[in-house]
């Protein structure tokens, strides 16, 4: 099954990806510390988790985009800030790490070659400044 993912970064730019593949990825840092052993006669101790309470959502996409919107695509990853992700019914704040836009050769059999696929990483959260 595959979503509709819509991008939009506030300046009349929008655009539509057709996805393969999505990754949602959470995760938590935990900082542990191990309390020392006394040399002699002290048995080990336990390892002291600490929540640093900080989560990180983020998302790996891989997708399909028409011709026409490679050039929006290239201007909201590089339009230095946040912009909104829709995803299955979901508004999502984030920011772009990397994008990778492959070009599908003309002789590529089933596929468009009016297409693009893309490969592309964001990190859910707002900018900080």
């Amino acid at each position: 099954m595959t979503n509709e993912i819509i991008l939009e970064n506030g300046k009349a730019n929008q655009i539509t990806i057709y996805t393969i593949k999505v990754e949602e990825i959470k995760s938590k840092p935990l900082q542990t510390i191990t309390p020392p052993q006394l040399q002699y006669g002290s048995a080990p101790k336990d390892t002291i988790i600490v929540d640093l309470l900080r989560a990180e959502t983020r998302f790996n996409i891989d997708g399909v985009i028409d011709a026409a919107d490679r050039t929006k695509l290239r201007d909201i990853f590089e339009s230095r800030g946040t912009f909104t992700m829709d995803y299955a019914g979901i508004t999502y704040v984030v920011n772009s790490e990397k994008i990778s836009i492959i070009e599908i050769p003309e002789d590529a059999g089933d596929l468009n070659p009016e297409t693009f696929i893309v490969k592309f990483s964001v990190i859910e959260g707002v900018n900080y400044g």
